[in-house]
């Protein structure tokens, strides 16, 4: 997740292709990033902090899409102490530019839902 955000953020500087991207700073190196990440997952219990869904992990995991994911939680802000969540791989992409607030709000719509 780590090489991910450097990744993300080295290729985001605010260029412009058919839109702009938005200009995304990671303020850690890579170590420090990865000491970030395990201690937030170790804190979060090893849950997505989106929908309380237990992370896998690349090499163990029987659900890509339950993978873990580093989100920002303000999607304008960058890759900070204090704007980082672990979430699931498609918690991050249905939440994408959206508030934490909101996802949960329609998470909770959708689990109320019948399926019976």
């Amino acid at each position: 997740m780590a090489a991910t955000a450097l990744g993300t953020a080295a290729a985001s500087n605010g260029q412009e292709i058919v839109r702009t991207v938005k200009d995304k700073k990671v303020r850690f190196s890579q170590l420090e990033l990865e000491g970030y990440i395990g201690a937030l997952i170790d804190a979060q219990d090893g849950l997505c902090a989106l929908t309380d869904i237990p992370l896998q992990y690349d090499g163990d995991h029987e659900d890509q899409e339950l993978l873990a994911s580093l989100d920002r939680i303000d999607s304008d802000g960058h890759y900070e102490a204090g704007n980082l969540q672990v979430v699931c791989r498609f918690a991050n992409r249905w939440k994408n530019n959206g508030t934490a607030t909101e996802f949960r709000r329609l998470i909770g719509v959708v689990r109320s839902i019948d399926v019976g």
